[in-house]
């Protein structure tokens, strides 16, 4: 049996590497920060087309891609006269990749979405509603 400090396992080391980790999958925990992150994955984009595309407000979806930007998520370049952002890396694109990809699985072996509904926002992006009324 191995001890609690052991982190073996995961191959983090460091209680800073957990931390380092815990901000990555924080954007998780945001619809608007998963749509954002869909969008950009996808396409090299300046924050107004990403805000155009998803239909949300421009500072917010600024202020989101400068967190994710500031977390190492994103980078972002000047093309002209513009600031882009884009995934920082590939190995950021391929968590992303498995990440999204869990939904999907998990619908396809429930038959359906057994969290909500499913449903579209009218700009070609699917959407998992929960009611968190109780």
């Amino acid at each position: 049996m191995s001890s609690g400090s052991d982190h073996s396992h995961s191959g983090l080391d460091s209680q800073e590497s957990y931390l380092l980790m815990a901000n990555f999958f924080r954007f998780f925990s945001s619809s608007t920060a998963l749509m954002i992150l869909d969008t950009v994955r996808s396409k090299e984009m300046t924050s107004l087309e990403v805000a155009k595309k998803l239909g949300l407000s421009p500072l917010t979806v600024l202020a989101k891609l400068k967190t994710m930007e500031r977390e190492g998520v994103l980078v972002s370049y000047v093309r002209s006269k513009r600031v882009v952002f884009r995934l920082a890396d590939s190995e950021i694109s391929q968590a992303l990749e498995q990440i999204f990809e869990i939904p999907k699985k998990k619908l396809g072996r429930a038959g359906g979405p057994g969290i909500g509904t499913a449903g579209n926002n009218g700009k070609g992006h699917k959407l998992l509603l929960r009611d968190t009324r109780k």
